[in-house]
């Protein structure tokens, strides 16, 4: 939106965004979310589509949101979905990395790569990559543990790098 050839654009998107969205957001909200945005960077947005269902109200087409679908999305989004992972085997347990990566796909984490650690760790490791410990404490509840600590990486595609430790393989998880 903020790119030399867009911006010319901003007053025409904004009078159609004011024309067509009802919301209860000021002026002042939109204008934070803006720059929220900006300092956070494209890689720290995560978007969803909600689940709406089309109905004529009033003799007009709309999408109807479903409060509960709503909510499990956000749900997802927040808590879970999205989260990129890199898995790494530190342990001498063959296969617990591709384990691990399929338990957290079902809990809607996006795996981009499992493989063995450089060298064994005694302790499961969840590496923060983006400062986002609420990400890096989520994937520690859906594993059963683990040290978080902040490794502050901008050019690595993954949110969390996961290294199992001892403690994980002989939890038998």
């Amino acid at each position: 939106m903020l790119s030399p050839e867009r911006v010319s654009r901003l007053p025409k998107l904004a009078d159609a965004f004011v024309e067509t969205v009802e919301t209860n957001l000021t002026i002042r909200d939109i204008l934070s979310l803006k720059k929220i945005v900006e300092q956070a960077g494209p890689d720290a947005i995560r978007m969803a589509t909600l689940p709406s269902h089309p109905r004529m109200i009033g003799g007009q087409s709309v999408l109807e949101l479903d409060a509960e679908e709503v909510q499990q999305a956000v749900d997802r989004v927040l808590w879970g979905q999205g989260i990129r992972v890199v898995i790494l085997n530190g342990t001498d347990v063959g296969g617990l990395a591709a384990q691990t990566a399929g338990s957290l796909e079902e809990h809607g984490c996006e795996v981009l790569d499992v493989g063995n650690a450089e060298r064994k760790s005694a302790t499961t490791l969840i590496l923060d990559h983006r400062g986002q410990t609420r990400r890096a404490e989520q994937v520690s509840s859906m594993l059963g543990g683990g040290v978080i600590s902040a490794a502050p990486d901008g050019d690595n595609p993954a949110d969390v790098t996961i290294i199992l430790g001892d403690d994980f393989g002989r939890a038998g998880r």
